[in-house]
């Protein structure tokens, strides 16, 4: 096995926690250089992936590489760089594919999956509840709820202004899709595509979306806590649909399918992450399994040591969560590092159990953080879910309350 990997990606900390945990010498470039990524692998920070990736992929002496958030939405410069270097990752062709939301979604229910109606034209719309998103939408920023009227259809092939075209051209994009909004809970499913063709089902979390004390408004995601228990049922629904997408677009590694799990028990898949994503390293922390070692196993030729369908266990009482602190005003970040034991003095008193630190993503002393962007992470863990909730809101007043002792406004 290459022990070399280069990772790649809006945020690389995470997956290179994970990649150096599994043994391998880590290389990493993202756009925030974060204190503890500097830690866990050689980096450099990079502030345009077009400009910036294909001379860190050429002066790298990394065996294989991957990348993280933000890249699936370049599947022409993932084929560029997959021809420096292999790939350990889901190439341009099925990203393609994985980010269109008309073909997965028809894949899906040509298998007797439930997905949400899909409307890529003003015009398809039809009365009802919606979700407009950009095409190249990632974490939910610029994701928006719309209420679509019999009346304001009436009149959009006049071609007359209508609520609906004024709220677009307000929202400074021009959205790319519609997508039927479904009633429920915002999850996550976890897989590794496997050789075999089939993918293994790691395990569901919950996500944290919009949440006023995270500093996040809308359907921006802020979070996950996990395992989330599901039935029988619904994992049977989330394997059917990890083996339909390996298949049908010929996955291989790590993915993730953002789901709403409605109150009939229904996973009805929403977006498709085609890489290693945020809710990983929650699952990874509550499961103790080696992801990033998993997802090489797909591409190197071992042999992965789970090929079951799921390899969340039945029994797991300890919750697990992260929640992404935001930025409230503009500042300029501290030392938050050196500063951790009196951000949280009370840390030990929720230890993780696999003793990690409670406090991730920590900004180099000195970088200016605009309102909206992200301050830190925060960890937790707990007996139950809303145990959890509450040390996770704890910890985030108290990296607020320090940022506001310590940190100037920008």
């Amino acid at each position: 096995m290459p022990r070399k990997l280069l990772i790649v990606g809006a945020s690389a900390r995470a997956a290179a926690e994970s990649a150096r945990r599994a043994g391998f010498d880590v290389e990493a470039a993202d756009l925030f250089g974060d204190v503890d990524l500097l830690a866990a692998a050689r980096t450099t920070v990079i502030a345009d992936y077009r400009r910036d990736l294909p001379d860190v992929l050429r002066n790298s002496s990394a065996d294989a590489w991957l990348y993280t958030g933000g890249l699936e939405n370049h599947p022409r410069l993932i084929d560029r760089l997959a021809r420096s270097k292999p790939l350990w990752g889901i190439g341009g062709e099925a990203l393609r594919k994985l980010r269109d939301p008309m073909a997965w979604s028809e894949t899906l229910r040509r298998a007797g999956i439930p997905t949400p109606s899909v409307a890529v034209e003003r015009s398809q719309l039809a009365p009802g509840t919606w979700i407009e998103k950009p095409r190249s939408s990632c974490a939910g920023r610029s994701v928006r709820l719309l209420e679509v009227r019999e009346a304001e259809l009436c009149t959009l092939a006049s071609g007359e202004p209508t609520e609906l075209t004024s709220n677009a051209a307000e929202a400074n994009f021009e959205p790319t899709y519609w997508q039927q909004f479904i009633a429920g809970e915002a999850c996550g499913a976890l897989f590794v595509a496997r050789a075999d063709g089939y993918a293994t089902l790691v395990g569901v979390s919950r996500q944290l979306i919009g949440l006023e004390w995270l500093g996040a408004g809308g359907f921006q995601y802020c979070g996950s806590v996990g395992p989330l228990p599901v039935s029988a049922d619904v994992r049977d629904q989330l394997i059917t649909i990890g083996n339909r997408l390996t298949d049908a677009f010929n996955v291989r590694g790590l993915f993730g399918v953002d789901f709403i799990l409605d109150a009939d028990d229904r996973a009805w898949p929403i977006e498709i992450n085609p890489r290693y994503t945020a809710s990983a390293e929650v699952l990874e922390r509550a499961l103790q399994v080696p992801l990033i070692a998993w997802h090489a196993a797909t591409f190197d030729g071992s042999q992965h040591r789970n090929s079951s369908d799921s390899a969340t266990p039945r029994h797991n009482s300890q919750w697990f969560g992260k929640a992404i602190v935001y930025a409230t005003r503009d500042l300029v970040s501290g030392n938050l590092l050196d500063s951790c034991s009196t951000a949280y003095p009370n840390a030990d008193a929720a230890t993780l159990v696999d003793d990690r630190p409670t406090l991730a993503d920590i900004p180099r002393p000195g970088t200016a953080i605009s309102t909206g962007w992200p301050i830190a992470t925060v960890f937790a863990s707990a007996a139950d879910e809303a145990t959890l909730i509450e040390r996770l809101r704890g910890r985030a007043t108290e990296l607020y309350e320090f940022i506001a002792r310590q940190a100037p406004s920008a």
